[in-house]
């Protein structure tokens, strides 16, 4: 079964997370969101 982690952060954490899961052997695949596209808030305060 696959599982995906998902998250709205800056850059910066991104590519942070991204380096980490592929150093522990895991394939990472980014796809960029549309505000419009998701149901959750996406405003930080």
């Amino acid at each position: 079964m696959d599982w995906q982690e998902v998250a709205i952060d800056g850059e910066t954490l991104v590519k942070r997370i991204t380096d980490m899961y592929e150093e522990l052997g895991f394939e990472v695949r980014l796809e960029e969101v549309k505000p419009e596209e998701v149901e959750q808030c996406t405003k930080c305060y």
